[in-house]
């Protein structure tokens, strides 16, 4: 399976779940007189949704909030809005890797999942920011697989998982593709003709 919905749901799931952490945080912790009914998993993130547009519009200088708001807004399939909320807080922390893999990610799943232009910059940006990123290393391989670089693919994805726990599901699944374009690799060279 390509990464491709791996890499968006860990990376925007991630974030969903962040903005939440951060607003509840400064949630009052008395209890309500009368327990509500419990809430629709889509009713909470459309209150998380108000929220984070709240907070924008009081502190537009909020980067941390402008970035939730985008991952939470991409993981509603709100792609441009998402895009649009990544630009504001990548104006305001223009070198936070994080923010740039993500960005990245949403701009190459607009643009048909294709990695090439705007998305690739990005990346750029991203390992430079910090060389051991795993999500900017594992697009910026799938980047390097689409173009036939296997060898480029397998470099990104092995520094990607080294840089996560050994236990991580991410880095399992990323050392299960490095194994399986391994072997891919193997088979076509043993396949070639002599001399080539």
């Amino acid at each position: 399976m390509p990464p491709r919905r791996l890499l968006i749901g860990l990376g925007l799931g991630i974030g969903v779940l962040a903005a939440a952490g951060y607003l509840w945080r400064g949630a009052p912790r008395t209890p309500p007189a009368q327990a509500p009914a419990p809430a629709t998993p889509q009713a909470q993130l459309d209150a998380l949704l108000r929220q984070l547009h709240a907070r924008t519009e009081q502190q537009p200088q909020d980067a941390q909030a402008w970035g939730q708001l985008a991952r939470a807004q991409a993981s509603l399939g709100r792609l441009p809005e998402a895009s649009a909320a990544f630009e504001r807080a990548l104006a305001l922390r223009p070198a936070d890797a994080g923010l740039l893999a993500d960005a990245a990610d949403v701009l190459a799943v607009r643009q048909g999942r294709r990695l090439e232009g705007e998305p690739l910059r990005l990346l750029e940006r991203a390992l430079q920011a910090d060389p051991a990123h795993p999500k900017a290393l594992a697009l910026w391989g799938q980047a390097a697989q689409a173009r036939g670089d296997h060898a480029a693919a397998i470099q990104a994805w092995e520094k990607a998982a080294q840089a996560l726990p050994a236990a991580d599901p991410f880095g399992r699944q990323l050392r299960a593709r490095i194994a399986k374009l391994q072997a891919a690799s193997a088979a076509t060279t043993a396949g070639s003709p002599p001399g080539r």
